[in-house]
């Protein structure tokens, strides 16, 4: 694994400008980091000695990013969707957009889908978590402990989450492009496919950092290869701006069948301009409907239809 460096620095603090970090990426190296930043940039109390870090490096970290992965390989991997797609109550894989279709639950880090939190609100179940019956937070600062516990222990998701949050300024966290950008570095080195994505599109766009496309398709390759539908999508479009209009269409194939419904139209789109096959386009359309039929369950048709007059 590659080295964590020169990772957090200190605008309030310059005898902290630079912290000491580990020379391997584990759950307890990135543990520790974490409640170094959370001390430097919140001032909050961490039990985290600095000192007890081996002597920092003076590379940025980075993912071990390389163009050896074969063409073979990036196709017939990542085709089914991580399992944190799937709602822990009902068992079926969270419909898109999941930040739309399900609620993130800070105290287990698991994602309930709109169906089985309404149930779970009829049933009178609402000050404690369905999926782990823990007490859910009722304020950004709560919410963000429960955030910090998970990510002071390694996990990838927690870390990677609160870089979500930075990137919107939320939970009381400064919004902060280059913060957010830290936080999913940590957790893309622990191999969290969501903030491997969000590497690759920042650095993709050049949003917020200097625009790099090599590295933004590398990220995306790494995210793609563990089901991340983003960023297949992203190589898809990648490829297409390559003009590789074959290999952008296999891409967004593979998305499409697993629900991912801007693949679909994006393939339906490039099928009318001359450059997907109509059975192509008919091909992911029955892998679309054949996965939308998988993620329906009676209590989301409940939940839309309940959310939806919420809006009318």
């Amino acid at each position: 694994m590659t080295n964590f460096a020169k990772f957090f620095s200190s605008d309030d603090d310059s005898s902290c400008a630079k912290i000491k970090a580990s020379p391997s990426a584990t759950k307890e190296t990135a543990g520790a980091l974490v409640a170094t930043h959370f001390h430097l940039r919140n001032g909050s109390p961490s039990p985290t000695n600095v000192a007890q870090f081996p002597p920092f490096l003076e590379e940025p970290p980075c993912l071990r990013l390389d163009d050896s992965t074969p063409t073979s390989l990036l196709m017939t991997k990542g085709h089914a969707r991580p399992e944190r797609d799937t709602c822990p109550k009902c068992g079926l894989k969270i419909s898109f957009d999941l930040s739309i279709n399900s609620r993130h639950h800070a105290c287990c880090m698991k994602r309930l889908c709109n169906g089985c939190n309404l149930e779970a609100c009829l049933q009178g179940i609402n000050d404690t978590c369905p999926s782990c019956g823990k007490s859910m937070p009722d304020t950004d600062a709560s919410c963000l402990a429960m955030l910090r516990e998970h990510a002071e222990s390694g996990d990838a998701a927690a870390i990677g989450y609160i870089g979500v949050k930075c990137s919107f300024g939320a939970l009381g966290l400064r919004k902060n492009a280059l913060d957010a950008i830290e936080w999913w570095s940590i957790a893309a080195e622990l191999g969290d496919a969501d903030s491997q994505y969000e590497l690759g599109r920042v650095y993709y766009y050049g949003d917020g950092v200097k625009q790099d496309k090599a590295r933004a398709i590398r990220y995306w390759q790494k995210a793609a290869m563990q089901g991340q539908t983003d960023a297949r999508h992203g190589l898809g479009l990648a490829e297409f701006e390559r003009c590789d209009h074959d290999l952008a269409v296999q891409h967004w194939m593979i998305s499409a069948k697993m629900g991912y419904e801007k693949s679909l139209h994006t393939i339906k789109y490039i099928f009318l301009k001359g450059h997907a096959t109509k059975a192509q386009y008919a091909e992911a359309l029955l892998g679309y409907q054949d996965a939308l039929e998988e993620m329906k369950s009676p209590w989301r048709v409940k939940a839309k239809a309940f959310y939806e007059s919420l809006h009318s």
